[in-house]
């Protein structure tokens, strides 16, 4: 997770994106204080984020990031996101499954 993190954030230094560089570095802060609710409201911002209206990054997101830690989230929070996230699937089915997998 740290390190999937980490990418990103020298991902976007290096794309001259300091806006998302410091927003990738407050969700690894907040993540490494154990600051779960503070965490959920920045992880429900930064998927609002133009950046990801198209592409399979917030799956991705979903995959490295949010998994660590979303038995720590409220559940009207992660269904919330996992409604997000959802929309990036490109078919209907894995966008269901990924969906009913947040319940279980």
């Amino acid at each position: 997770m740290a390190d999937w993190i980490a990418a990103q954030v020298k991902e976007a230094s290096f794309g001259g994106d300091v806006q998302l560089s410091e927003s990738f570095q407050n969700l690894e802060k907040l993540h490494s204080k154990k600051l779960w609710h503070q965490l959920s409201c920045a992880v429900e911002d930064f998927i609002k984020l133009p950046n990801w209206s198209s592409g399979d990054f917030l799956i991705q997101f979903y995959q490295h990031f949010i998994t660590s830690f979303q038995e720590k989230m409220k559940p009207l929070k992660l269904a919330l996101v996992g409604i997000t996230i959802s929309k990036q699937f490109k078919d209907n089915e894995s966008a269901v499954a990924f969906l009913n997998s947040l319940i279980e």
